[in-house]
């Protein structure tokens, strides 16, 4: 992770320089558990989970959960940052072969890869550096 890539899309949502400097720094830590929590809960993506496996099931929702979440930013006056995490309800098994479906089309389509008809992403974290430098 370059923290250049995290400004750049830190930049893209937000103007506010408070907000700007606790996502791309201080925000981390909380960022990176969430990531962690993620993956412990969905090692396999829901392409590889069987819809007859409760346990794996259970987890990907969970998983899904965490991915879900909204976090809260509010700047103070004083510099100060207050953030929460909201809209942490408990994905249900019923969905399972919805995201299954939308991770099939990504997949497809080239989105993970950079590869779909809209160009090189130059704001997701996820297209990475591709040598073109993107835009700053």
């Amino acid at each position: 992770e370059r923290v250049e890539d995290r400004r750049r899309a830190v930049e893209a949502i937000t103007g506010e320089e408070t907000a700007r400097r606790y996502l791309v720094e201080d925000a981390q830590t909380l960022l990176r558990t969430l990531r962690r929590w993620q993956a412990a809960f969905d090692a396999r993506g829901v392409l590889g989970v069987s819809e007859d496996d409760g346990a794996a099931v259970g987890d990907l929702c969970r998983a899904m959960t965490l991915r879900d979440c909204t976090l809260f930013v509010r700047c103070g006056g004083d510099g100060g940052v207050e953030a929460r995490l909201g809209d942490l309800d408990l994905k249900t098994s019923e969905r399972v072969g919805k995201w299954r479906a939308v991770e099939e089309r990504l997949g497809r389509e080239g989105w993970y890869l950079g590869e779909g008809s809209g160009g090189e992403e130059t704001v997701c974290l996820l297209s990475g550096d591709r040598g073109g430098g993107g835009s700053s």
